[in-house]
Formats: structure tokens, sequence, C-alpha cells
């Protein structure tokens, strides 16, 4: 009995110690540690704690892109969260993709849609996108086919690909009058917009 209790707790403490082993590091530790010498990540990181919207930004996307290292979910998200205080579009975005696939956080379609909202009204192109498709298929807002139309049509307008397509794909499904009343809100959706900080 003893020494199955004993093999039990070494066998957890090796998964635990695996655990923290494999965990990748922070942007900020692995300047702080000089893993990762490089003197434009660092001013990125002084630029970023003085509040630098953009640095914070950057620094997400290093996070989540990895760029040479393990992809950390958890510290892209906390540099968004910073970036997106601050009103920028295109950390509100990613923090919209983060909940959307449930990636550093728990998948959470309402919160996507809040982030995306964040953004879109921002004029920000493929937050705009990721809205409607949320309207589209009812995920974390209610299903909706105007209001989908809608936020394709002004993705579109701006040339986002995707959007031309999917607007002409959305519209197959809806009457002349439908999409008549979806352009109209297209129009009431643009006015006014913040400017916007787009990556």
């Amino acid at each position: 009995m003893l020494l199955t209790t004993f093999g039990a707790l070494a066998f957890f403490g090796f998964i635990i110690s695996m655990y923290f082993i494999s965990a990748p590091p922070s942007i900020e530790a692995e300047v702080a540690t000089g893993d990762s010498f490089d003197p434009g990540r660092r001013q990125a990181i002084e630029r970023a704690k003085k509040g630098s919207a953009e640095d914070q930004y950057a620094l997400g996307l290093m996070a989540l892109q990895g760029e040479g290292r393990a992809q950390n979910f958890g510290e892209a998200i906390k540099w968004f969260q910073q970036a997106a205080k601050q009103g920028h579009a295109g950390a509100e975005l990613n923090i919209g993709l983060l909940y959307k696939n449930g990636r550093g956080v728990l998948q959470d379609y309402a919160q996507a849609a809040q982030w995306f909202q964040k953004a879109a009204v921002k004029g920000h192109t493929e937050a705009e996108y990721q809205l409607a498709t949320l309207y589209k298929v009812g995920q974390g807002v209610k299903h909706d086919m105007k209001h989908a139309y809608a936020w394709y049509n002004l993705s579109a307008a701006s040339g986002y690909e995707p959007a031309i397509v999917a607007r002409e794909n959305i519209s197959t499904f809806m009457s002349v009058a439908d999409v008549a009343e979806a352009q109209a809100l297209s129009r009431t959706l643009m006015e006014p917009k913040a400017p916007t900080t787009q990556p």
C-alpha cells in the first residue's frame, strides 16, 4: 500500500514537473534571462510597459505566432487585452478570435461577438467579416441574416475578398426586400466610426 502511494505521488510529481518544464516562457521572461536576446524586442517590451498600444499589440502577435518558439496564447491575450483597453482594433479582433477558437481562454462565442463588435464599429475589415459570420450561423448572437449581410457588405466595401464571396452567397438565401433592408442597415452601421488602428 505504501509502495503504491509512493509510486502514485512520484508519477504525479513527474507529470507536474514536465508541465512546468514544457510551459512556454513569457516574452518578458526570455528577455530578462537573455534566452532570446533581441534589442528590438527588449525595447518593444519597455514601450509596451509604458503604455504603447502598438507595442502591446506587436508583443501579442509575437506570442500568438510563436516566431521561433512555442506559441503562448495566455501571453498573447495578456498583451492584446492591454492594447484593447486603449481601443486598438487589431487587438480586439485577435481577442475575439481567441475566444471564438478557444485558444488561451475557454471557447465563448458571445465573448467573441462582443470583441468583434468593438473592432467592427471602428471599421476593422476582418472584424466586420467575423461578426457577420457569427450572425449568419447564430453563434454568440441571435441568428440574423440581415445583420450578417450588412456586416459582410461593410467588409466587402473595403475590398475584403472573403466578405465579397460571403455576401454573394448569403444573398441567394434572402429575398430582394431583405437584401434592400440589409443594405440600408449597412449604411446605418457605418456611421459614425471612430478612427481605427489596424494591423
